[in-house]
């Protein structure tokens, strides 16, 4: 009997050490959370030692794939690698903010034209991180991009009907793990206007936000739009504006709310839904930068559109108080 016992220790123990070296070799082991994801490798060819460089010298990564990478942790009974992946989780869709009176879904189609991420990536650099903070809440954490960004709308209306909206491509996203840039399928085909704008939208990504955190307080700059023009008026908080043909459906948004944009316009029903505050704010920021140097065309070009005017000349003092926070030196 002793010795049967014995033989249950003397087993119980190499068990036990069998246990600590296998923790220890875990422990040892890479982990998920140590791996960097958004540091840029030096690789090979044009496109990969254009964004290495720009990550070098700023420290901003820019992607063109949803997968950022792949980690070798173990492997599994065959003996083939398990690797863990770490991704945008934007892939075939997946991000939307649906709610009881619109619902949106937005999804994007990566890129697989060099020439045209060649050409963006180009644009990032001279013309968009410049004005970018390189490190606090102003920085994004990375630049995805991507052929295209599409919204799609619907809107329940107050008889229960679901109405479709046309795709809309977007010019950013922000996401949890950085920006997301879209409309590169429409990048070879731009005007030098259309690229400014577009330039100026991708500033605008992270700044937008800032704002909208009550960094700078908006409420006299969003009472600028809802205030009465001919006894009509843009409400942001609207779900959507022209139910059923009435005449706002045919209103200049731009003279009655100083409007750049709305969400979504649907000319069957002929219903339109306006343009939510945050969206208003990012055209407005992107159009100060746009129009830097140039204000006067601006002020020329929107004479006759008095609500555009104040909004612009505003929402340029809001971008400074923006520079100077974040110690940036622009020209």
């Amino acid at each position: 009997m002793l010795k049967k016992y014995l033989l249950y220790v003397l087993c119980g123990s190499l068990f036990g050490l069998g246990g600590c070296n296998k923790d220890e070799e875990e422990i040892t082991t890479p982990t998920y959370a140590d791996q960097d994801w958004f540091m840029i490798p030096d690789k090979p060819g044009e496109f990969n030692q254009l964004v290495y460089r720009i990550y070098t010298e700023t420290g901003m990564p820019i992607f063109v794939n949803d997968t950022l990478g792949e980690e070798y942790y173990a492997k599994d009974a065959a003996g083939n690698p398990l690797l863990r992946v770490e991704s945008f989780n934007l892939s075939y869709m997946l991000f939307g903010d649906p709610g009881t009176v619109t619902q949106s879904t937005r999804y994007v189609v990566q890129s697989r034209d060099t020439a045209v991420m060649i050409k963006a990536v180009k644009l990032l650099r001279d013309r968009v991180l410049p004005y970018v903070p390189r490190e606090g809440v102003g920085h994004p954490r990375c630049i995805f991009l991507v052929d295209s960004l599409n919204d799609v709308a619907s809107l329940v209306t107050w008889m229960g009907t679901i109405e479709p909206y046309p795709k809309k491509n977007l010019s950013v996203y922000l996401a949890t793990k950085g920006l997301v840039v879209g409309q590169l399928c429409d990048i070879k085909k731009m005007s030098e206007e259309e690229i400014d704008l577009w330039c100026g939208r991708v500033i605008a990504g992270k700044l937008t936000k800032w704002l909208m955190e009550g960094n700078v307080n908006l409420t006299e700059w969003s009472n600028i739009t809802k205030e009465a023009v001919n006894g009509m008026s843009v409400d942001y908080f609207s779900p959507y504006w022209g139910m059923l043909g009435q005449m706002q459906y045919y209103a200049d948004l731009l003279q009655v709310g100083g409007m750049f944009t709305h969400h979504a316009k649907n000319e069957i029903s002929m219903t339109l839904m306006t343009c939510s505050r945050e969206d208003d704010v990012r055209e407005y920021v992107a159009r100060v930068y746009a129009y830097r140097g140039r204000e006067q065309e601006f002020h020329a070009k929107y004479a006759g559109y008095d609500k555009v005017l104040r909004k612009f000349d505003m929402m340029r003092e809001y971008v400074v108080a923006f520079e100077k926070k974040f110690n940036l030196q622009v020209k």
